[in-house]
């Protein structure tokens, strides 16, 4: 009973960042539409703050880095937790491989 709750730990605690990053990634695509539809009505749009000017443009790219960051994360995390702990990785003392002949009909 007690490893049965420590696996289920494992997995629950290697399946919450990626729900988070698919959440993010989400996130980031609906913003990237919305800078996208202001850029085409608005090129050369943007907002002025006490720090300096902000281009659309400059959001847009921001935003896409921030998606590829998310999907390499993503892309990780996913390759991390399959290639681990696979029946593949196990191999046990007797098993040989098998060959297989090819007999022809005579």
């Amino acid at each position: 009973m007690n490893t049965f709750k420590s696996t289920q730990n494992k997995i629950n605690t290697n399946k919450l960042p990626q729900k988070i990053l698919f959440l993010l990634t989400g996130f980031l695509v609906s913003q990237f539409f919305l800078l996208n539809i202001l850029y085409s009505q608005h090129p050369k749009g943007g907002w002025v703050t006490l720090f300096g000017n902000i281009s659309t443009f400059s959001l847009m790219t921001l935003i896409l880095l921030a998606i590829i960051a998310c999907l390499i994360a993503l892309w990780r995390s996913a390759t991390d937790t399959t290639s681990s702990g696979t029946i593949r990785d196990k191999v046990s003392d007797y098993s040989n491989p098998t060959t297989f002949m090819s007999v022809s009909p005579e």
